[in-house]
């Protein structure tokens, strides 16, 4: 499975082998318009999922779809009970019989000359237990997820624009230290976000969101041509946010290790800003 952003949901590190979900009636679709065209959004979509840790498993972009692969957990009550607070209706309590959860679904696009609607349809169903006895049951997404995913779409389709405004300006001429100063602190100010997150043990949608905007941003600094030689921040930053990716789905001493790297790549990257705004005065 692959290391996405979109966005802002939850990792997907588990897989069960407990045989098919219940058929589940897909929830009511959430979805936005937004004012770009179909090949535009289809690729802000696909960068989404990816960075959201969801796994495409199909799709037809002449019929206008994208299935997502299936999430599942069973067994794990306390992983279970979180993600169905987290992302459903279901009122849930400290001694809820839940013990796993399945989570798939699909976007569909309809474009028109001028913008495209996405709808996201999200099929999520719990399993518990009762006396040994155990079933699958529907559950009503809470829009969460469906938020998720168009609000990744969306920040995605803002940064293009960003860039393809200022691409002309860049390549006729170089772009001066005043400017590059306050977007190199901008990006070190998200991802010392990024890293709060980590240290307070956000969940993992919060991190996602936060690691999607230092993405955006880290994309339209490497897309100027700078006067001043800004390689070796650039490549602290690199570090810093692909350390922090490595980081969001990993466990342990290699979650820890990951950590170690960004922490260190960010301090340096830090003190090359603070160096710049020194000469700059």
């Amino acid at each position: 499975m692959r290391w996405s952003t979109c966005a802002f949901l939850f990792l997907l590190i588990m897989t069960g082998a407990y045989g098919a979900v219940d058929p589940v009636a897909a929830q009511a679709p959430r979805n936005a318009v937004f004012k770009a065209p179909v090949d535009a959004v289809w690729q802000s979509a696909i960068e989404t999922v990816a960075d959201s840790h969801f796994e495409v498993q199909s799709s037809e972009k002449s019929s206008g779809v994208i299935w997502l692969k299936e999430f599942r957990t069973v067994g794990n009550d306390t992983r279970a009970m979180n993600l169905i607070k987290q992302f459903t209706t279901k009122k849930v309590r400290t001694f809820s019989p839940w013990f796993g959860i399945s989570i798939s679904g699909s976007l569909t696009f309809r474009g028109q000359p001028d913008s495209t609607e996405v709808e996201c349809h999200f099929k999520i169903a719990g399993y518990k237990e009762r006396m040994g006895v155990g079933e699958w049951e529907q559950l009503e997404s809470n829009g969460s997820l469906e938020s998720g995913i168009l609000t990744g779409i969306s920040n995605r389709l803002k940064n293009t624009t960003t860039i393809a405004t200022r691409t002309p300006q860049s390549s006729q001429s170089e772009n001066s230290l005043s400017e590059l100063i306050p977007l190199a602190d901008s990006m070190v100010e998200k991802l010392r976000k990024v890293d709060a997150g980590f240290k307070i043990d956000a969940p993992a949608d919060t991190i996602t969101s936060i690691l999607i905007e230092a993405q955006a941003q880290f994309d339209e600094f490497v897309s100027y041509k700078w006067s001043a030689d800004s390689s070796g921040l650039t490549d602290n930053l690199a570090t810093t946010l692909d350390a922090f990716k490595r980081a969001r789905p990993a466990t342990g001493q290699t979650r820890t290790d990951a950590l170690v790297q960004a922490r260190t790549a960010l301090v340096a990257a830090a003190e090359t800003v603070r160096t710049m705004k020194s000469a700059a005065k």
